[in-house]
């Protein structure tokens, strides 16, 4: 019977090309369900149903009344459009969608829909009674197009159903006098305002799902609906933006939970002055170690001396220079030294394209590049010169005793880092000394000063990303030690582990990546055993893995670990959250936590209100750590740092959603754009579309990026004449830095598009199933690609792997390939980095390019053999004439 029905609703749709194209238009631009915050978070699937039942006000049920003109039909619409503006408010999204039953039926005749999408879209300018008119009309338009069967056009767009959820609705309201609530409560909604009127009273049931719930958030978020329906109420022609959701209590709530910290802190000096007092503490203590080699604090502030000199000779006070350094000594060296001598430092990674390297420099106006010989000899290769004075730390000679070095004063610019950008190109963000030092001593009240001094700081983090901030001067600034943790060391999870060990690591850093390596490693009951606290940041921290961290570690001391979070706009951390073995269970989801000493943080929807505990919207950050701006650039700086008369605060709009629930927490929950982080690195997708399109020969392309608890994949498909994925990843290697070349490029010959002409991202498919219809069985042909097979087997936990296959097509992702590469070099003797293997992404493809460098290099090792025998050859004739 069900397949018969099944059949008969296929040909009603079919039938109903009106309908279709109604509800194709409706949902062409629907993102996300309309959800009320949960307070319980994770994976519940049984639903436990309760209700809270109250009656409204004998005011506001007057009005209703009044307003519906005495009809049941008019009710339904005041009380959806009620319903809607509550939403609005509360969770801080202009798109609203709800579910509704259809209208009651005289017989019990199997149904083509009994549920039906209310989906409006609200902005601050309309009035309640704009609401209300809006809102009649969509309810006509549904009822009008009923009778097409919608999970038909579920499937076609994208919008699958699960067991625990529907594909489209999460929130119901019903008004039971025409409509039978049986309907909403057959469907899998965690939240339902079920509604009766009842002679001249109107009873409202909230029905909630309490595996979601907790009867206080039910309590507080009926007092917030119905205060908000009394003020609507007032005047239906004031706009929205004018009514408040939150009344003075409300707001005294927020403002208790979200109270600040002060910190008395010296932000009257600079770093290099505080460096120098712990020199004077700690002269011929270890102050900073990599590998093997590790140097006083005497000898650190006498080389940063001698190098700040130089630069001081060279360059104007208040310059900018560029560190393009290997992962080394000589990097702290170099940021202390231009410290010192009153610059700023920006930092770029090796390797880093050509292209973007000379946007850099062009749109910071550098005045010097401090590098490495090696680096600047591949520059020179390449044909690449800077119009920037270039000096190489391990060659150029910066031993002339120092003079007197300029005062600097705390509150000008130290470092500036630069971050993607939506409009297609990176932005510089501009940080002060005394926003640093605010931070640091942050920290030190939270983290560093609890374990005593001598503490040795393991460096993780790239000196690219402003969070190596945290540690390089947390350690040198407190009289702790600096240990660099090399590329090679944090490669994998063992040797992190290995490392931590090795140099007797009490606080270390990192990202939830690292944190993936170390659980992937299966090492841990046997490692870090003077581990104290880990510091994570970047990206989502998951209760799941720390959880499994903590098993794995066994029954040994267990190191605290801290989720930190903060944009590079507000000087690496904003907030924090500890979490230790003991106190894990007492969360659901890890939270973003509480503001730092001198950060304030604020949460605004869209009309500027602050939001209720529970609510979503906009995290707004104000405070010592605020950036100076952004470099060169006053429009974007006034776009996203600004005065909000209502705070009497002048805060940074960072763009992330979040929530502050009942435990006075901070919790993320996504993005109102579109930027990601991969890895930690934050990136605008905006920038890497621009890239895509730029290729002549790209017709349309779209940009995915998928997360699970693991990591972040971005998917990129295209349609194209004569452009292969191997094509389109080598010219993106050449525009983007490495983390922002989506591992998948899928090519199509069309990609699908809704009724509006945008592309449909629902129904892209799985690249899996297009990039390759089953496994390649190619064997290896020669011994090099019979190694490279083992080290692939190895790293992708895999038996069967052909030479042609693509290693990011077969499970390889960002976090492997770090121990892949660092398999790679130990095993050849190579080094080959990530943009390798992005352009070398098979066995046979590695192969090649490993046997031309192992060629060059004999080529090489051949030039320099000729050259001194033609030098010895030159002093036997010179010898023999004298």
């Amino acid at each position: 019977m069900k397949d018969g029905l099944n059949a008969e609703l296929n040909i009603i749709a079919g039938q109903s090309v009106k309908e279709k194209s109604f509800w194709l238009e409706r949902l062409a631009d629907f993102n996300t369900r309309t959800v009320i915050g949960y307070d319980i978070t994770g994976h519940h699937p049984e639903r436990r149903v309760r209700e809270h039942t109250y009656c409204f006000s004998d005011k506001a049920t007057v009005s209703l009344i009044r307003l519906s003109r005495a009809s049941d039909a008019g009710l339904q619409v005041l009380l959806a459009a009620s319903v809607a503006l509550f939403l609005y408010k509360y969770n801080g999204s202009q798109q609203i969608v709800l579910a509704t039953a259809i209208d009651r039926q005289d017989t019990d005749s199997v149904f083509i829909n009994t549920l039906l999408p209310l989906i409006t879209k609200l902005h601050g300018d309309a009035s309640f009674k704009d609401v209300i008119v809006l809102m009649k009309g969509v309810i006509s338009e549904a009822l009008k197009h009923q009778n097409y069967p919608l999970h038909i056009l579920f499937k076609e767009l994208g919008l699958l159903e699960d067991k625990e959820t529907h594909p489209l609705f999460d929130v119901g309201i019903l008004l039971k006098n025409i409509q039978d609530s049986k309907h909403l409560e057959e469907a899998k909604l965690n939240f339902i305002f079920l509604f009766e009127r009842i002679g001249n009273s109107i009873i409202c049931s909230i029905q909630y799902n309490e595996s979601k719930y907790s009867e206080t958030t039910i309590a507080s978020l009926v007092n917030l609906f119905t205060g908000l329906l009394d003020r609507v109420l007032q005047d239906v022609y004031r706009p929205l933006k004018e009514i408040p959701l939150l009344d003075d209590a409300g707001r005294m709530e927020v403002q208790l939970k979200m109270a600040p910290e002060a910190g008395d802190f010296p932000l009257h000096l600079a770093i290099p002055d505080l460096f120098r007092a712990q020199v004077a503490a700690n002269r011929f203590k270890i102050a900073i170690a990599c590998q093997e080699q590790e140097f006083t604090y005497d000898w650190l502030d006498h080389q940063t001396d001698l190098l700040a000199w130089k630069i001081s000779r060279q360059i104007p006070k208040g310059s900018i220079v560029i560190l393009l350094l290997e992962r080394s000594i000589d990097t702290v060296v170099a940021m202390l030294g231009v410290l010192k001598a009153g610059a700023i430092f920006l930092p770029i990674e090796t390797g880093t394209p050509e292209s973007r390297v000379r946007y850099i420099i062009g749109d910071s106006q550098a005045a010097l590049i401090l590098t490495h010989s090696s680096t600047w000899q591949k520059m020179e290769q390449k044909g690449n010169a800077y119009a920037c004075n270039m000096f190489c730390m391990d060659t150029d000679d910066f031993s002339e005793p120092p003079g007197d070095l300029p005062a600097v004063d705390a509150g000008s610019p130290a470092y500036i880092i630069y971050t993607s950008g939506s409009t297609g190109y990176p932005k510089g963000v501009v940080i002060q000394h005394k926003s640093c030092v605010n931070l640091l001593y942050g920290m030190n009240d939270r983290i560093f000063g609890k374990y005593g001094p001598g503490q040795v700081m393991g460096l993780v983090s790239p000196f690219v990303f402003d969070a190596c901030m945290q540690l390089t001067f947390g350690a040198l600034l407190f009289g702790h030690r600096l240990q660099i943790i090399t590329n090679e060391e944090k490669s994998d999870g063992r040797k992190l582990l290995q490392s931590y060990d090795k140099y007797g690591v009490s606080i270390t850093d990192g990202t939830p990546a690292h944190l993936q390596l170390i659980l992937q490693s299966g090492a841990i009951s046997a490692s870090g055993r003077t581990l104290r606290h880990i510091i994570y940041g970047g990206d989502t921290l998951y209760k799941s893995k720390i959880k499994a961290f903590f098993e794995l570690a066994g029954s040994h001391d267990l190191p605290m670990i801290t989720n930190v979070y903060g944009p590079t706009e507000c000087t690496v951390n904003a907030t924090s959250f500890d979490i230790s073995a003991a106190t894990l269970d007492e969360v659901d989801e890890v939270p973003i936590g509480r503001p730092l000493p001198n950060y304030r943080t604020y949460i605004l929807n869209e009309q500027g209100e602050v939001c209720p505990v529970g609510g979503t919207g906009e995290l707004c950050i104000a405070g010592e750590g605020l950036t100076m701006g952004y470099l060169n650039n006053i429009h974007l700086t006034h776009d996203k740092i600004r005065y909000v008369p209502a705070l009497k605060d002048t805060v940074y709009f960072t763009g992330d959603i979040v929530t502050l629930k009942n435990d006075g927490q901070l919790y993320f929950t996504g993005r109102k754009d579109r930027q990601i982080k991969v890895r930690g690195y934050r990136i605008e997708m905006g920038e890497i579309e621009r890239q895509l399109n730029s290729h002549p020969q790209i017709r349309r392309s779209a940009l995915l990026a998928k997360a699970d608890e693991e990591t972040t994949t971005l998917i990129a498909y295209y349609s194209a004449v004569n452009v292969t994925p191997d094509d389109l990843r080598e010219y993106l290697v050449e525009r983007l830095p490495q983390f922002m070349v989506p591992p998948y490029l899928v090519q199509l010959e069309e990609l699908p598009l809704l009724p509006n002409g945008k592309i449909n991202h629902r129904i892209l498919p799985d690249p899996l199933t297009v990039i390759g219809s089953g496994p390649d069985n190619t064997s290896p042909e020669n011994e090099i690609e019979q190694q490279l097979l083992e080290v692939w087997k190895s790293n992708l936990q895999l038996s069967n792997i052909g030479v042609n296959e693509h290693y990011f097509n077969i499970g390889g992702d960002s976090i492997k390939t770090i121990s892949l590469l660092y398999d790679i070099n130990e095993r050849f003797n190579v080094h080959f980095n990530i943009v390798d293997l992005y352009r070398y992404d098979t066995i046979r493809k590695f192969a090649a390019a490993l046997m031309q460098a192992e060629a060059s290099a004999i080529k090489d090792d051949y030039d320099q053999e000729v050259e001194i025998a033609m030098d010895l050859l030159k002093k036997d004739i010179l010898n023999d004439f004298e």
